[in-house]
């Protein structure tokens, strides 16, 4: 068959020879019957993995503080619907996903509050529960704010990670299905066509992505073991490490079955020892002929400091563990070190980190959750509308100033009513109302200084000029701040040793 627009022939990749539409090789994942191997800890494989990690969520303060906050920034991010193209028909369908969006048992942000659990778990199964759209029923399956008998979601209700019970494979490796554990020893396997799977990352078509925490843990580990060391090396200072003593007969093989029983009562008051109101031990008050007591009870101390700095380890590792999600800005201030211009770059490279993963969720339901909601309604899936997300900004207000007053300074307008609300909403103003731009132009430029000359005529020559030398300066200030960056990082790993 031949292509009427190139002239060359057009292969039907279902009947050629040597089915060219089929897989050959494999991806090379790792799994047994369902399960993905593909972990070399030993507690951090399959079921037990899940359950650290949710350890490691629910006990450590800064990892906590560290997801608590992307949870926070994707809960504020703004989302919209942009039609397929400027026709009624798609503007139309872009207007029913939009309000199929608000239209759940869950709200928008809840349900991005579940999906945004893939980050430290490395993966979120999500099953997509439709509903007919038939107005105020008392039936959740048919209760809507419309009623327009279109079949819309009712909620995208995540399912959690510790309930995983396997995945479900084709002979190609692809995922097909989610069996999950329920309480009672029943299993469900919910199809791919009814889920929506969000994960850190495809590599190997793993599904259950990369976990983030799991660069974490060798940090966490070690930390959680000299947090524990500490809290009794502490406790014994306070306290004194107990030392009892008793006759001879008592030790030994062999001594009587009451001797060893006596032993074993002895070590058992000095192993419950504890500085609190219910402290105490008894002791016999038996005595050789000489008048010593054969048994004793002493509080033994330290005599001294301990000759590590737990404080400065345990830093270390809370260090190590926010590096590994580029979250480390958040103990700048802790540390008692770093410019403001180290926590700006760090926070912004942080945000964008996040934004791959805030996009990773909208091409998600735009891939896979829209497409089947619209062949649903029988809906040409052309029309089918694109959910964007806006863009999770930390705007350096400081230095936007700086650049704002370079460009003017150059004769750069500044006053049209587009630019002067980008600038009121990144510094908390609000915005103008339609229409008042050209009435606030007269103040929103400042006036030359003394050395600075005036603004060039308005000609298309001059305007050239004009935003060459602003572009010049911009470039300058990048560098200079820059600059200012790498100083910062060799004085903050200078101090750090």
């Amino acid at each position: 068959m031949a292509n009427p627009e190139s002239g060359a022939d057009v292969v039907d990749i279902h009947k050629a020879k040597g089915a060219v539409a089929s897989e050959i090789g494999a991806s090379g994942l790792i799994h047994w019957g369902g399960i993905v191997g593909e972990e070399f800890l030993r507690d951090l494989q399959g079921a037990r993995a899940r359950k650290v990690y949710a350890e490691m969520l629910a006990n450590d303060s800064v990892i906590a503080g560290i997801f608590f906050g992307i949870e926070q920034l994707v809960r504020q991010v703004e989302w919209h619907v942009e039609p397929a193209d400027d026709s009624k028909a798609a503007k139309d369908e872009a207007e029913f996903i939009s309000g199929c969006l608000d239209d759940m048992s869950y709200s928008w942000e809840d349900t991005l509050a579940q999906i945004v659990s893939f980050v430290p778990m490395g993966f979120h199964f999500a099953e997509i529960v439709y509903k007919y759209r038939q107005g105020d029923k008392a039936d959740a399956s048919k209760r809507s704010q419309y009623d327009d008998g279109r079949v819309g979601w009712r909620k995208f209700a995540g399912r959690a990670q510790d309930t995983l019970l396997r995945w479900e494979f084709d002979d190609e490796g692809s995922i097909q299905g989610f069996v999950q554990y329920q309480p009672g020893g029943a299993t469900v396997t919910i199809p791919m066509e009814r889920g929506l799977l969000f994960r850190t990352t495809t590599h190997k078509e793993n599904p259950e992505g990369k976990a983030l925490l799991r660069a974490m843990y060798p940090a966490y580990y070690r930390k959680n073991r000299i947090q524990e060391h500490e809290a009794i090396g502490i406790e014994r200072d306070l306290a004194g490490l107990p030392k009892a003593t008793a006759p001879i007969e008592l030790f030994g093989e062999g001594a009587s079955p009451e001797a060893k029983a006596a032993l074993l009562e002895i070590k058992r008051q000095v192993e419950r020892i504890r500085m609190n109101e219910q402290g105490s031990i008894v002791v016999p008050a038996v005595y050789d002929e000489s008048g010593h007591p054969l048994y004793d009870f002493q509080l033994v101390t330290t005599g001294g400091a301990r000759q590590y700095n737990t404080d400065a380890v345990i830093s270390r590792y809370n260090q190590q563990m926010a590096m590994s999600l580029l979250a480390d800005f958040l103990l700048l201030g802790h540390e008692g070190v770093g410019s403001h211009s180290l926590g700006i770059s760090k926070i912004q490279l942080f945000t964008m980190a996040l934004q791959a993963f805030v996009d990773s969720i909208a091409a998600t339901f735009n891939a896979y959750a829209t497409p089947r909601l619209l062949k649903l309604n029988g809906i040409d899936v052309t029309l089918a509308p694109t959910i964007k997300a806006s863009k999770i900004e930390q705007t350096d207000v400081a230095g936007l100033g700086a650049y704002v007053q370079q460009l003017a300074a150059s004769g750069i307008m500044l006053t049209d009513e587009e630019t002067q609300n980008f600038l009121r909403r990144v510094g908390g103003l609000p915005e103008l109302e339609k229409g008042q731009g050209a009435k606030a132009s007269g103040t929103a430029v400042p006036s030359p200084t003394k050395d600075t000359p005036p603004a060039p005529p308005p000609d298309q020559q001059a305007q050239d000029q004009a935003a060459a030398d602003a572009k010049a300066a911009a470039d300058k200030a990048a560098k200079e701040v820059a600059a200012k960056v790498r100083k910062a990082r060799r004085d903050h790993y200078a101090r750090k040793g």
